[in-house]
């Protein structure tokens, strides 16, 4: 077989253009754009244009006004929540979109590009897409809120941005009249569903909120039709606020630019094998309010494809996968790891001949990936896998993983099952959620697990980070990854301070460390941001430490420490599945749940050993292995707080709700402080 890319692509990554600052690496673009970073326009070149030859797309607004004339069925989801997908078509959502957007000019009185947003709280759905497509079609600036987002944020989020109109369904309305119930900034109220219950409405009434279903705002707008007002290319599309790790939601200001940069780079990177079309599904089941998500919906919609929506039950995502048969299935880690195991653990249960048989294929599609070549078509897939490969549909073309780093393993897992191209992409909102991408046909890998060079809109350099002892003139480049070009966005909406501390110069600031390899691909190997010092001076990075620490006994980590200490330590919620038979077999326990093994020292011992063998194995210094941890229960999830959207801790909310159990691993070491 011949490799999916030729070796020499591998092994030679990007342009290096030279950089005399001493504190700076040279800096390193895609070989597709060696004079720079032009990518401001999805067209011919870039993708879907080649159904037609005067393609061109420099908004949001164009890349649906192209999308309408190639496509036919639009936006799909299930019939009253789990019936069959039923679509309604470019045509019908035009006229949707129209008189929505009429409707926020006429009866909201929002002027084209003025000062007033539109505030997007609402689970994935044809509706989120809708007001998006209105909001652009009138250069109106939308808000989008993570459904998972706590009171908390999102109080301060329509405080912020000064949201009097929101966009919202009946589940959420309760937690909006709470808000309101403090502030006067919100006034109106669309609700995607035609019924509202009374009590709704006699509290809107009472504070002056005007609240009206979505389909009475459409047809009053297509009574008062207005001219749509296109956006130019630097007008600001939305202010997406960041999930925050750490602090209050930052609000990213997002250009068209911006937005449609990161849709030409990626039709630009997809080789023509893999191109779409409007023949083509995407299942959105990933946050809109997301960047990533709302990028790659976008670039379909300039496909003119259809957009079917997630049922919500995380449970049927399998089912919903199987009935759309996407081309593309854009994945955060945990999603792909949720598969990886529950494949890994079925075949473990099956018995020795259908376990051989899975070894055996495994084994010689492995050989094969070995040589660069990932395909489907093989004797394996049809009296192996092919009963697998059913369960992400027949028309997969390309796996995505985003948001969170993925080991090599479980990619190529995918590569080898399923036979799909499997890439990962590194960005941030703050560039459009591009950056840096896999090179598809890159599987083997002869520098180690990386994630690739910038993406055709986008320039990269390291910066040095003297107090974690990373330089770029190490004699492999290491540093701060900073970004240049089409998608970095202008900074943080009402947030000088924050602007000028990441945004220097045009370039952006990751607050990652990376390293070049050298090939020239980008490997991400610590975090600037989430450091502290302990008692004797030495630097701590938690999240690299955490994932150094991963094992088969950890399903979550947070690993701790303070100035005012000498040690770490870490809250860990054991993995129940993989700990319940090791527990039988070891300490003759049976049917442990996870409370039982939570309160068992035994177990306790059982994963601190495992975590100073993964120490040692990963060479982590001594300071860097915790020195007690605490079993707890309850995972970290975004319903309760500790987790963003994007399945990140949130290491301030963690430390709060587990301080007591910190403070007592600390008396337990006899490092205890009053200030602690």
């Amino acid at each position: 077989m011949i490799p999916d890319r030729p070796i020499e692509e591998i092994r030679d990554q990007a342009c290096v253009i030279k950089n005399d600052n001493p504190d700076e690496s040279d800096i390193y673009r895609s070989k597709l754009t060696p004079e720079g970073t032009p990518l401001t326009t999805v067209s011919k070149k870039g993708g879907p244009g080649y159904v037609n030859e005067d393609y061109s797309a420099s908004t949001i607004f164009e890349m649906f006004e192209v999308g309408k004339t190639i496509g036919d069925k639009f936006l799909g989801k299930r019939a009253n929540g789990n019936g069959p997908y039923e679509y309604i078509t470019y045509a019908e959502a035009e006229q949707k979109r129209n008189g929505l957007g009429s409707a926020f000019i006429d009866y909201y009185k929002f002027a084209p590009k003025g000062d007033k947003m539109v505030g997007i709280y609402l689970k994935n759905s044809p509706e989120w897409l809708l007001v998006d497509e209105a909001c652009s079609a009138y250069s109106i600036i939308s808000v989008p809120m993570y459904d998972t987002f706590d009171k908390e944020a999102l109080a301060y989020i329509i405080e912020h941005s000064e949201l009097s109109l929101i966009v919202t369904s009946n589940k959420f309305l309760s937690r909006l009249l709470e808000i309101s119930e403090q502030s006067n900034i919100l006034k109106h109220i669309i609700v995607i569903e035609d019924e509202i219950e009374e009590s709704y409405k006699e509290t809107c009434q009472s504070r002056g909120i005007t609240i009206r279903t979505f389909n009475e705002n459409i047809t009053y707008g297509l009574e008062h039709l207005q001219e749509h007002v296109p956006p130019k290319p630097d007008d600001v599309c939305t202010i997406c606020y960041t999930s925050g790790t750490t602090s209050k939601p930052k609000g990213v200001i997002v250009t068209h630019k911006n937005m449609v940069g990161t849709d030409a780079a990626f039709f630009q990177l997809i080789p023509d094998p893999l191109k779409f079309n409007h023949k083509d599904t995407h299942l959105c089941y990933l946050p809109l309010a997301h960047m990533f998500e709302r990028c790659i919906t976008h670039a379909m919609v300039g496909y003119g494809m259809k957009i079917a929506f997630f049922s919500g039950n995380p449970k049927d995502l399998v089912k919903d996968i199987q009935e759309v048969q996407p081309v593309v299935f854009p994945a955060v880690p945990r999603v792909l790891l949720r598969i990886y195991d529950t494949i890994n653990q079925t075949i473990e249960k099956s018995n020795i001949a259908v376990k051989t048989m899975f070894n055996v294929a495994f084994n010689q599609k492995k050989k094969l990936l070995e040589k660069g070549c990932v395909t489907r078509n093989t004797i394996w897939d049809k009296i192996v896998f092919k009963k697998i490969q059913v369960l992400l549909g027949n028309n997969l073309k390309l796996i995505l993983s985003a948001a969170a780093p993925i080991e090599s393993k479980v990619m190529d897992f995918f590569r080898i099952i399923f036979g799909v191209n499997v890439i990962e992409g590194y960005g941030a909102t703050e560039t459009s959620a591009c950056g840096i991408l896999t090179l598809i046909g890159d599987y083997t890998s002869p520098y180690g697990h990386h994630v690739g060079p910038p993406f055709p809109s986008l320039e990269i350099k390291l910066v040095a980070v003297p107090e974690m002892d990373y330089y770029p003139t190490d004699d492999q480049p290491r540093g701060e990854v900073c970004f240049y070009g089409t998608n970095v966005t202008k900074g943080y909406y009402k947030n000088e301070e924050e602007t000028k501390k990441v945004f220097i110069d045009g370039w952006f600031h990751t607050g990652d460390i990376g390293v070049i390899l050298p090939n020239k691909a980008l490997k991400i190997i610590d975090r600037k941001k989430n450091i502290f010092k302990l008692q004797q001076g030495e630097y701590v990075a938690p999240e690299n430490i955490e994932s150094k620490l991963d094992n088969p006994y950890i399903s979550q980590l947070f690993v701790y420490g303070t100035s005012l200490c000498s040690k770490l330590v870490a809250i860990v919620v054991p993995d129940q599945e993989v700990l319940a038979p090791v527990v039988k077999e070891k300490f003759g326990i049976e049917n442990a749940t996870l409370e039982d093994l939570c309160k068992n020292k035994d177990v306790k011992t059982l994963i601190l050993d495992e975590i100073k063998r993964m120490a040692k194995e990963t060479k982590l210094h001594g300071f860097e292995i915790p020195a007690d941890i605490c079993l707890i229960s309850e995972p970290f999830t975004m319903e309760n707080g500790l987790l963003t959207p994007t399945f990140k801790t949130k290491r301030n909310k963690a430390y709060l709700k587990y301080k007591t159990e910190i403070d007592n691993m600390y008396k337990a070491l006899g490092e205890y402080k009053e200030d602690n």
